[in-house]
């Protein structure tokens, strides 16, 4: 209990009343709807265990801020870019968007199977998605906090991210895979965020 500050001591006195009192400390008194979402799944393998424990989850606080008065917007679906699902896709003899729709049906169906009661199901390949993001990313490069350069280094792709030579094991093994990390250059996007240090720090 030493190591508990008060604000933990509210926060188990408050839970220890019943998950109303702990609901409304979390998400507040009113009911505008704001969103809750599960994370947005890749679609480089079939759905598995994890996929339905953290759905079930979130529909689970969902109903449960529905019985309290709220109005959560339950969000789900897959997240369809990356190499990982192109190379899925490719060693089972499909092109990226008929795999992309096979595995999202799946997903689909699991949840349909546990009675999950989502709202919006969203995969970053729809069109009106895709539109979404277009906007914000054209409202960050007007802003100039985009800027194009050129990245080299040792890549995971089962990670999908750059490695420190530090953090690789045997002969530049990812830690996590046990593969070998390929060096890759390559000419990306980059966010300014030295522009915001200012900020930041205070």
């Amino acid at each position: 209990d030493g190591l508990v500050s008060h604000g933990g001591r509210r926060f188990m006195s408050r839970w220890s009343k019943g998950p109303r009192p702990f609901l409304r400390m979390c998400f507040g008194s009113d009911s505008t709807p704001f969103a809750i979402t599960t994370p947005l799944f890749y679609v480089n393998a079939d759905p598995h265990m994890g996929s339905a424990y953290t759905t079930m989850a979130t529909d689970a606080l969902s109903r449960s801020l529905r019985m309290s008065g709220k109005k959560p917007v339950m969000i789900t679906g897959c997240d369809e870019h990356g190499d990982k699902i192109r190379m899925s896709a490719e060693k089972l003899g499909r092109s990226p968007r008929e795999h992309c729709d096979k595995v999202s049906s799946e997903f689909v169906s699991l949840f349909d199977k546990f009675g999950i009661e989502y709202d919006r199901f969203c995969r970053t390949t729809n069109p009106a998605h895709e539109t979404i993001v277009l906007q914000f990313m054209n409202r960050v490069w007007d802003n100039g906090d985009i800027y194009k350069s050129e990245y080299e280094g040792l890549y995971c792709t089962g990670c999908e991210e750059y490695k420190d030579t530090k953090d690789l094991v045997n002969n530049d093994e990812c830690p996590i895979h046990l593969t070998r990390c390929e060096l890759r250059k390559e000419e990306n996007y980059f966010f300014a965020l030295s522009k915001y240090q200012n900020r930041i720090e205070k």
